[in-house]
């Protein structure tokens, strides 16, 4: 995903560029940076932005898989509104703007094909899981000295105090900042 990134900003003749990526794009975002100056071009990335994620290989929560599986099985039963995929969805996550965070990817409904689609292949991303969790560099192998925040949900396991030094080796020009929420930092601030 960094490379498809990277592809994108060259592509495009992009400099200066600052990258924010939450969770998962995090993980795509620190990899870019810590791609610049090694394998890449180290002047076209500017600032980085990570909102509540570590640059750590982890285990996958039980509340992240459950989440996949339920969106699997909004598409395998055919629901045929979003209200639906909403209520289905609401037996997992009571929280209404992770819900609607969740069904981002909810493809719009039709009358030929009334029945839910996701534009992520949900069984492709499920496989990837192990990919998704995993982070491509170990600390002291590589840094990126660019202007670097770190953006962590006080309520979030994400990014814990034991992951503070890791996160420094790698981004010694660092800033963190703490907003009151969850994992969904955008969505709940």
């Amino acid at each position: 995903m960094a490379e498809d990134v990277w592809h994108f900003v060259q592509q495009h003749h992009l400099s200066d560029v600052s990258v924010i990526g939450h969770s998962m794009g995090g993980k795509v975002a620190m990899a870019m940076a810590l791609a610049a100056g090694h394998e890449k071009p180290n002047d076209i990335l500017s600032k980085l932005v990570v909102v509540d994620i570590s640059p750590v290989k982890a285990r996958l929560s039980k509340e992240f898989s459950l989440y996949i599986d339920t969106l699997k099985e909004i598409e395998d039963l055919g629901l045929k509104s979003r209200k639906e995929a909403t209520e289905y969805l609401a037996k997992v996550e009571k929280d209404p703007s992770v819900q609607g965070f969740l069904l981002t990817n909810l493809l719009p409904f039709h009358r030929d094909d009334p029945r839910a689609k996701f534009t992520v292949p949900l069984d492709i991303f499920k496989r990837s899981v192990p990919n998704i969790v995993d982070f491509p560099f170990v600390p002291g192998e590589r840094s990126w000295e660019g202007k670097t925040l770190f953006v962590k949900g006080s309520k979030s396991p994400y990014i814990r105090e034991k992951n503070l030094p890791s996160i420094r080796e790698f981004f010694p020009n660092v800033q963190l900042e703490e907003l009151d929420t969850g994992h969904w930092v955008h969505a709940e601030k």
